[in-house]
């Protein structure tokens, strides 16, 4: 469960500072993927996060130096659920 925790927040932050929901998703998705996880539960994962926080709310966490921690629970919680349906 740590190695989620530690995959999310890098590949969150790993997507910079982007200015568009496309871009964030396609950062989101490229830093899932060089993290070993495959196309379809980065995809899971990115699609859960923008319904439970909106595609404003996730840029404007993507902005912060460091993503909130409930926010990083729910992308763990997020990246198991996206695991075991994949």
């Amino acid at each position: 469960m740590n190695g989620y925790v530690m995959l999310f927040s890098t590949v969150f932050l790993l997507a910079g500072c982007s200015d568009d929901n496309t871009k964030l998703k396609g950062e989101f998705i490229r830093g899932c993927l060089s993290g070993g996880a495959d196309k379809a539960v980065c995809s899971c994962i990115y699609e859960k996060l923008e319904d439970k926080y909106g595609q404003e709310e996730l840029l404007r966490i993507n902005s912060l130096s460091q993503a909130p921690v409930p926010f990083l629970e729910d992308g763990t919680q997020f990246a198991m659920q996206c695991v075991k349906s994949g």
